[in-house]
């Protein structure tokens, strides 16, 4: 692994944009050793070319000629050529941009890179030499593999509708459960967020095969096109004769805590013939016991109309 790396100036990026007012307003949080009683006001000449930055990855230094508002994670990814940090939700949520400061956990989408000057920086690419066996965190990745990140990820919300196992192994050997019990309530311990204990790894996912497979989807309804998490979210499967639903099973996501089996839209659908009126009845029932807060009411009609486009969908699928 090289030792040494200069990245010369970039040319014009999307961030160029965004103009003088916001390079300035971000000069205050690079500089340092300022004396308050003698400070005074200055004007600061407008400059949107690069700024030199050093940093130290992995144990190796590069120089790197950067926008001053490149995130950490762009300057891993873009610059450095280091993809192993990912850029999930790019706002500082799902974790998968994850690095170490200085052995400290933080993200690096929400870090600008000169920030990082002065500090080590240790990514997933540095648990282990180039010329070594990989880490044991990298070979479980490989061996089984494995989501970086899985927050966002849509089986969540289908697997918990296709009544899915979870094989687990851990310090006490092989167990499986259910994943609808994989998801913890956030109750007095939002911070826990799972029933897995330290050192347990997720090798698999079960899913029994029937007859409401055949005619099963996933809709997430977001704000933007892309590395965006649901605002409302619907996985449906539906066993079907003709029009009429013999089986449905549902599930919700971006309205809960946890992913949400709607078994009360269930039963609605349940030995009915497919209609508007039956699909809506499906979608109020499954919100029918919705408690939203002040900031999210709106989720509570866009879940309804996710579901009921998610059937419609779904039953246009050939069984």
């Amino acid at each position: 692994m090289p030792t040494k790396r200069s990245d010369e100036p970039q040319s014009v990026n999307r961030r160029r944009f965004l103009g003088a007012s916001v390079s300035t307003a971000a000069l205050p949080f690079v500089g340092t050793g300022l004396n308050e009683a003698v400070a005074q006001p200055v004007a600061l000449a407008h400059s949107d070319g690069p700024v030199s930055a050093a940093l130290s990855i992995n144990g190796a230094d590069y120089r790197l000629g950067l926008d001053i508002r490149t995130t950490l994670l762009d300057a891993l990814r873009e610059h450095i050529g280091l993809t192993g940090s990912k850029k999930g939700c790019d706002h500082g949520q799902c974790g998968a941009c994850t690095v170490h400061i200085d052995g400290v956990r933080v993200l690096s989408c929400l870090t600008l890179a000169i920030a990082a000057q002065g500090h080590q920086v240790s990514t997933v690419e540095g648990l282990a030499r180039a010329d070594a066996p990989l880490h044991p965190m990298q070979q479980a990745f490989v061996d089984n593999d494995a989501f970086q990140c899985g927050y966002c990820t849509p089986g969540q919300k289908s697997l918990i509708a296709l009544d899915a196992t979870v094989t687990v192994a851990g310090s006490s050997g092989v167990r499986t459960i259910p994943f609808a019990a994989l998801h913890r309530l956030p109750g007095a311990t939002p911070s826990v967020e799972t029933v897995l204990a330290s050192g347990d790894l997720i090798t698999g996912f079960n899913i029994q095969a029937g007859p409401w497979t055949r005619r099963s989807l996933y809709l997430k309804i977001r704000d933007r096109q892309s590395y965006e998490f649901a605002l409302a979210s619907a996985a449906v499967a539906i066993d079907m004769v003709g029009p009429k639903v013999r089986e449905a099973r549902i599930a919700l996501g971006g309205v809960a805590t946890i992913p949400w089996r709607s078994r009360e839209a269930e039963n609605v659908l349940a030995g009915k013939t497919l209609t508007e009126p039956v699909a809506e009845a499906a979608a109020r029932a499954a919100f029918a016991d919705a408690r939203p807060r002040i900031h999210n009411g709106f989720k509570v009609a866009l879940g309804q109309s996710t579901l009921v486009r998610a059937l419609w969908q779904a039953a246009e699928l050939e069984g």
